[in-house]
């Protein structure tokens, strides 16, 4: 009914009464159906005599945790993630290009300014990579696609997900490249030069995912580590 009659969040579900009559089902069935679709966050349901269900507006966070608890078990590294990020990013920075408007330029300018402010020790270093993970996901949630914009999302969070062992790999000369990186990108976006920012991205990304592995192989002799994501989710349940 939902997808048949292309309803929208907020428009109203037909009656408990009018449900069993198009289905013809038993009221209980009807609740049971009902509460599953609540459950989901799929429907709002109001009571009351003036009440009813609704379909809700599901949140994005919703849907990007099932996601991740997913990839939870699929043993996912940063390896993974960062050959994502460099298919994926480059395309959406390119697709928000032409969309990105002063508020946008100046909240990427924002992130630059936090990520300042932690190579002068006034920010701590889990700041200071948060605000390196801003400055994707502004572009991210500024992508007119939506389906970009949601994987561009879900990379963010997945990499948030490690950022405890993405701190062990930084240091301030790879935190001093990404600053005049994303200086790039910033002046790229507000030229509105499509290619470039698209080529920018790309080569951005490489050169991070580069300088982990780098730093890794020197730290463990070479080794492999334990996938990071579930790592930091056993560290969160101790």
């Amino acid at each position: 009914m939902i997808i048949r009659d292309n309803l929208s969040p907020g428009d109203r579900l037909p009656s408990e009464k009018d449900l069993m009559a198009t289905y013809g089902s038993a009221r209980a069935t009807v609740r049971e159906a009902l509460a599953i679709l609540e459950s989901h966050g799929l429907v709002e349901v109001t009571p009351g005599k003036n009440g009813g269900v609704s379909l809700a507006d599901i949140p994005t966070d919703t849907v990007l945790q099932g996601l991740q608890t997913y990839l939870y078990f699929r043993n996912l590294t940063w390896q993974h993630i960062y050959d994502a990020r460099e298919s994926i990013e480059p395309e959406i920075a390119r697709s928000s290009c032409e969309s990105v408007t002063p508020d946008v330029l100046q909240s990427l300018e924002n992130t630059v300014e936090l990520c300042r402010a932690g190579l002068r020790g006034e920010l701590d270093r889990r700041g200071h990579k948060n605000a390196e993970i801003d400055f994707h996901e502004i572009i991210a949630r500024n992508c007119p696609n939506p389906l970009l914009r949601f994987v561009g999302l879900f990379l963010c969070r997945a990499e948030r997900e490690m950022i405890e062992d993405l701190l062990t790999f930084d240091d301030e000369d790879s935190s001093l490249k990404v600053i005049r990186e994303h200086e790039e990108l910033i002046e790229m976006f507000r030229r509105g030069d499509v290619e470039h920012v698209h080529s920018l991205m790309h080569r951005h990304l490489l050169g991070m995912a580069e300088s982990i592995e780098s730093r890794r192989e020197r730290r463990n002799g070479g080794a492999h580590d334990e996938p990071p994501v579930k790592r930091q989710k056993a560290k969160a349940t101790r």
